[in-house]
């Protein structure tokens, strides 16, 4: 019965991440930041990224969404994560980001136009986007997302160095259990293995039966 329950429960999980892409970009450092081109949907969607920034220092943006044509976007501001609607406008995290060992962020944004962002897992912070500032542009006809990316028209300085190592992208907003029931690479290589495990002794008490 325990073999049987650990076997279903790993089935579970693999169904979980059916709906995901394969990450996009695993790993890539930058200092310039990344435009992830026709893979994510411009006003619904969900992006899971895990990354960490060299420099914390201030305002670093995180996603940019017009092209990096305005200061619109999501934000780091030392440890906390914020969302900027426009340059005076911010809707504030709840907590640290913790960016400085590497996080995982998700950011969602659903078919009414709410906008959700998670840290680890966990909420952080949402409004309702009326504006339309966390829908992605396009280039040459195809969404761009441009990802620890600045606007230029502050001459990047609110850009920093960084590394993604995961980054993955849904074309629907995930709920609030799906993100914290998505397990990590690593879990996901945990789960195999305890699979595995369980198949393998399964069949050597059929066998010794």
């Amino acid at each position: 019965m325990l073999f049987r329950k650990l076997i279903v429960a790993a089935a579970t999980s693999f169904a979980a991440l059916a709906a995901v892409a394969a990450p996009v970009i695993t790993p890539a450092y930058t200092t310039t930041g990344i435009n992830v081109l026709g893979e994510v949907n411009a006003a619904e969607y969900t992006l899971d990224m895990t990354f960490k920034l060299d420099d914390l220092s201030g305002w670093r943006k995180l996603v940019d969404f017009n092209n990096r044509a305005d200061d619109a976007g999501l934000y780091v501001y030392w440890d906390q994560l914020a969302f900027a609607t426009t340059s005076d406008d911010l809707v504030w995290g709840s907590g640290t980001a913790g960016t400085g060992i590497g996080t995982r962020l998700t950011l969602t944004r659903d078919n009414t136009g709410l906008v959700s962002a998670y840290i680890n897992g966990a909420f952080q912070l949402s409004f309702n986007d009326v504006s339309n500032v966390a829908v992605f542009g396009t280039t040459g006809g195809q969404t761009s997302a441009w990802i620890l990316a600045d606007d230029v028209q502050f001459d990047s300085r609110e850009q920093a160095a960084g590394t993604l190592t995961s980054f993955k992208v849904y074309n629907h907003a995930l709920t609030a259990n799906e993100i914290a029931a998505v397990p990590e690479p690593e879990s996901m290589a945990l789960v195999a293995a305890g699979l595995m495990t369980a198949l393998t002794l399964s069949r050597r008490r059929q066998n010794k039966a």
